[in-house]
């Protein structure tokens, strides 16, 4: 599961998945996480 930190996605799933929640697609392969980085925004 993607969303659940168990799976990366292909940059291009990542991109369309990242297009329709209007965010930046890159952000699934960051080394921080997502909690880290959502709390800096």
């Amino acid at each position: 599961m993607i969303e659940l930190g168990s799976r990366n996605p292909s940059p291009s799933v990542a991109q369309r998945v990242a297009e329709a929640l209007d965010f930046d697609w890159t952000i699934f392969f960051e080394d921080k996480s997502n909690v880290t980085l959502l709390k800096s925004v």
